[in-house]
Order: structure tokens, then C-alpha cells, then sequence
């Protein structure tokens, strides 16, 4: 995996399949529901991608969004302290791969009943942040159908 240090960010990976090497390519990160429309975002990408290779095809778009919890720092482990069954693994802030890894170790020492020297530092229930928002807050905005 590749990631730049200029802005816009853009990062690539390879990834095997069976019609041969695709090439994933990501970048061009934008709020969601604010600023151009997502399709905008696509061309800047594609534009970009052709500038660096001889491009066959583009066979898939995606958009994500990004939970960031307001620490930075990644919710992995129990849904509450009194959860016994539900976990939860978010706020990766487009560190999936690294973040899906500590995740899944850190889960997997919790459900065994082990010690994980990360779990303090991950655990969910940190967070004690309420939220800011409220029905009336939002009862007479209109949705922007540009943004769709």
C-alpha cells in the first residue's frame, strides 16, 4: 500500500483477482453531504489514476464515511462494560487495514477471556461524549439534492 504526503491524499494497493492484478486507488476525501457532488469526486480520481497509468478499465466507486471518535482514537472492544456478546470495532478514521488488524486481536483476547495490553486504550466506554444533536436541532432543514 502507497500513500502520499501531498494534498490532495491519494493512496494505492494491489490486490489479486482473478482476472489478474486490480489496482485499488483512494483519495479525493471530502465531507459527505457538503461540497461537490460525489460524482465530481470520481472524475477528480479517475483523472488523477490516468495521469499515473494506462488504465483498462475502472470497474468499481465506492464512498465511504469515516467515524472519528472525538479522542482520534479507534472504539474496539465491548458495546458497554455490561456487554457480555456485542462488540464494537469503528472509528478506523481511514485506517481500516492497520486498525481492522488491532481490532481483531484485541476482540478476539476479549471473547477468550485474555489479557490485551491494548483494550484500556481502545476500550469504547472512554467515550463519554453526548451528543450535540437533537431532533428539534435539525426539524426544519432541508436536504441539499446536489449532494445525492
Amino acid at each position: 500500500m502507497f500513500i502520499n504526503a501531498e494534498e490532495p491524499a491519494r493512496s494505492l494497493r494491489s490486490q489479486p483477482t482473478e482476472k489478474g492484478e486490480m489496482v485499488l486507488v483512494v483519495g479525493d476525501g471530502h465531507h459527505a453531504g457538503y461540497g461537490n457532488p460525489t460524482h465530481e469526486h470520481y472524475g477528480h480520481l479517475e483523472d488523477w489514476v490516468r495521469s499515473v497509468y494506462r488504465v483498462r478499465s475502472i470497474d468499481y466507486h465506492w464512498s465511504t464515511e469515516d467515524v472519528v471518535p472525538e479522542d482520534n482514537v479507534p472504539l474496539i472492544g465491548r458495546l458497554t462494560p455490561d456487554s457480555e456478546h456485542l462488540y464494537l470495532a469503528t472509528g478506523f478514521k481511514k485506517w481500516g487495514m492497520t486498525a481492522g488488524t488491532a481490532a481483531a486481536m484485541i476482540l478476539t483476547d476479549t471473547i477468550l477471556g485474555r489479557d490485551n495490553p491494548w483494550t484500556e486504550v481502545y476500550d469504547p466506554s472512554r467515550s463519554r461524549q453526548e451528543s450535540q444533536f437533537s431532533m428539534e436541532d435539525v426539524s426544519g432543514i432541508e436536504p441539499d439534492r446536489d449532494c445525492y
